[in-house]
């Protein structure tokens, strides 16, 4: 049985977002103090309804990281990989460690015809994992179903990573940077997407949102250096709430908690048989 503090739901969201689930690695990020209830065989069970099941998967497929996640969204030929190119020496430059997603429409091969790996593959490996003294790639072959944005975050070492640079995915929800060329003559797409937080376009127009010459690599370096500084600083502060602003005065002793626990449990005294698959989720 686990008793968290409210105040820690966030911070247990968001872990679980990111793919996380040890949750001894929560725990120990926050005041934890374990309590036998060994003795107590019928507090051990948890039923979960199935509608709370529905929102603890919907929270699971939310598209967070634990570290600063950025979009560049754009139509086809006004150069995102290009401009992704030009400034990733620059924030490596800055001292960011920097992963970068891209979402293809077509179908793509990394490997090469005749490599091991290559012929392990085609064999039928579902997945191929090679691994070097200088690099490692994953190969996973997706047949049925294509990955989520949120599977392909989770597959990063984020550990080691200071920004995520997402290259498509412009219909999901996220932080996003509009690139726009006027020769490309699409539509604008900032009026129907909350989720953009700046222009870099070779126009100006009228809106609220900061604005950068697509051009300007320089521009566009400082407009994401400071995004990553200002969501890492506020990823911060919200771990902080979550768990240290817990304060131990008024709180009860080990013994007194385990005893008001343990009052609060009614036994059963009418049981009625009910189909687990149709109503709950353990």
């Amino acid at each position: 049985m686990t008793l968290l503090h409210r105040r820690i739901l966030p911070k247990l969201e968001a872990f679980l977002a990111n793919g996380d689930r040890k949750i001894i690695l929560l725990y120990r990020q926050c005041n934890m103090i374990t309590v036998d209830f060994s003795d107590q065989a019928d507090a051990s069970l948890t039923l979960i309804p199935q509608r709370n099941y529905h929102n603890l998967e919907y929270a699971m497929n939310q598209i967070n990281a634990s570290v600063p996640l950025l979009g560049f969204a754009a139509f086809s030929g006004t150069g995102k990989t290009t401009l992704i190119e030009a400034i990733l020496p620059k924030l490596v430059e800055r001292g960011l460690r920097v992963a970068v997603i891209k979402h293809a429409h077509h179908d793509f091969d990394i490997d090469q015809q005749g490599k091991d790996s290559y012929r392990l593959r085609k064999a039928g490996a579902a997945q191929m994992l090679i691994s070097s003294r200088y690099r490692r790639a994953l190969i996973t072959e997706t047949p049925a179903t294509e990955a989520t944005l949120p599977h392909l975050i989770r597959q990063l070492d984020q550990s080691q990573l200071d920004l995520i640079l997402v290259e498509g995915f412009k219909k999901l929800d996220f932080p996003k940077i509009e690139l726009r060329r006027k020769i490309i003559n699409k539509p604008w797409l900032y009026q129907d997407d909350s989720n953009i937080i700046a222009i870099a376009s070779d126009t100006q127009i009228d809106s609220s949102l900061p604005q950068i010459n697509i051009d300007d690599i320089d521009q566009l370096t400082d407009f994401v250096v400071q995004f990553s500084c200002q969501s890492s600083s506020q990823s911060h502060q919200t771990q902080i709430a979550s768990c240290d602003d817990i304060q131990p005065q008024g709180m009860l002793s080990v013994n007194e908690g385990r005893t008001r626990i343990l009052d609060q449990i009614n036994h059963l005294k009418i049981l009625k048989r009910l189909s687990l698959n149709k109503h709950w989720v353990i």
